[in-house]
């Protein structure tokens, strides 16, 4: 017997990251008769594919701990911070949303 020609590949699996494609073939060409040989080999061919990266989207990080009052009496402000990098946006992901600080008011003592 002998083999077609390779099909066309197939699409790839995944539409972003890694996936697979396959193509085919059959022995018919001609089929074996008359105590021939099968083929030898596969009939399919499976091979990795990658169209794009996925898109990963930013995460924030936990907030930082509270600083200190700004005033030692009365009413002063703290803040504490986080960062869009828990993961950091790629591939055209989208940032995170919000703010990256925050400010409160604090109160130590009158003075």
């Amino acid at each position: 017997g002998g083999w077609t020609s390779w099909s066309s590949w197939s699409s790839c699996s995944q539409s972003c990251s890694n996936g697979t494609r396959t193509r085919n073939r059959t022995c018919s060409n001609p089929s074996a008769k008359h105590g021939g040989n099968n083929c030898t080999g596969n009939p399919s061919e499976v091979a990795s594919c990658l169209l794009k990266n996925c898109p990963i989207h930013g995460g924030w990080t936990s907030w930082s701990s509270w600083s200190s009052c700004s005033q030692s009496c009365l009413n002063g402000t703290r803040t504490r911070n986080r960062t869009c990098s828990n993961p950091s946006a790629k591939h055209g992901g989208n940032n995170c949303t919000g703010n990256p600080s925050e400010v409160a008011i604090c109160f130590l003592k009158n003075c």
